[in-house]
């Protein structure tokens, strides 16, 4: 984890509280994600006591969140569909992680789950949540940061009014390729991490490798290869099958459930194939 800049009490809308590190890193990890389960939280942020022992069950995870909840850190939401809850960041909680993390660009707080990319949200976080726990990630900068960075530098590249054009046309280009995630893998190597959900035309997967890869080779990303997940045979058939001729130095594709821990996985040419951890579905 990063170093901490700032530690402190801030006061919630109740009862004086004292955040630790880790209630940092979660109000981090849940504002980048969007949203955040209990699972996945406890997971990666209560799997292991301060003793360094493993958690013999989750209630001081939900204890612990349901505080940060009542003084006015995290809110509670549920999709329109299902009864499943996740945990928000509110904005006293943004503004609370921007005073800890001073040297990080925190992206603004969410109103609430956005159900038309629900799904595609959710398993990003899944993959995320599977690969750190397993060891296989670290560092990983979402795409909510992705795009707040990319879209900030077009915009320092055509500042003027007259350069309008020139601007919106350069973002329009760009967003296609902005990445799902951005991690650092086992060996050090930064890699761009992409979740395709939906079934597409062929051409437009050609065009977003082709792009990927004119980007790789004019050192315009931070990232040297790109690993694309989904859910869906038929998306992994054609994605397999146009990624081929780049190689396996450039792009490799995985059916979600080697990542979710349900097989065994192949990550990139450089990662360990047994992932063994695995998030589940989301608790309430």
């Amino acid at each position: 984890m990063n170093e901490k800049k700032k530690r402190g009490r801030p006061v919630g809308t109740g009862h004086r509280i004292l955040l630790r590190d880790r209630d940092f890193e979660l109000m981090r990890f849940i504002n980048d994600m969007k949203f955040g389960p209990t699972s996945a939280l406890f997971t990666l942020f209560f799997s292991r006591t301060f003793k360094g022992e493993t958690a013999k069950s989750d209630l001081w995870a939900k204890e612990r969140l349901e505080h940060l909840r009542r003084e006015g850190f995290l809110k509670k939401v549920r999709t329109f569909y299902e009864m499943q809850s996740y945990y928000i960041v509110s904005g006293l909680g943004v503004e609370t992680i921007r005073g800890h993390y001073l040297d990080e660009d925190i992206p603004n707080f969410v109103e609430g789950i956005d159900a038309r990319y629900f799904n595609h949200d959710l398993n990003i976080l899944k993959c995320r949540v599977a690969l750190e726990a397993g060891g296989h990630a670290r560092d990983w900068e979402s795409e909510r940061r992705i795009r707040s960075r990319v879209l900030g530098e077009i915009n320092a590249l055509f500042p003027t009014w007259r350069e309008r054009e020139f601007r919106e046309r350069a973002k329009e280009e760009a967003k296609p390729l902005i990445p799902d995630g951005i991690y650092t893998n086992k060996q050090g190597d930064r890699i761009g991490f992409e979740f395709e959900e939906n079934i597409k035309e062929p051409e437009r997967y050609a065009k977003k490798l082709e792009g990927f890869v004119k980007q790789i080779e004019k050192g315009e990303v931070p990232f040297k290869r790109v690993l694309f997940v989904t859910s869906k045979v038929n998306v992994y058939s054609i994605l397999e099958k146009l990624t081929r001729a780049y190689g396996e130095k450039v792009f490799r594709v995985n059916m979600a459930e080697t990542i979710w821990g349900k097989k065994k996985a192949k990550l990139d040419p450089n990662d360990v194939r047994d992932l063994h951890k695995s998030i589940g579905e989301a608790n309430a």
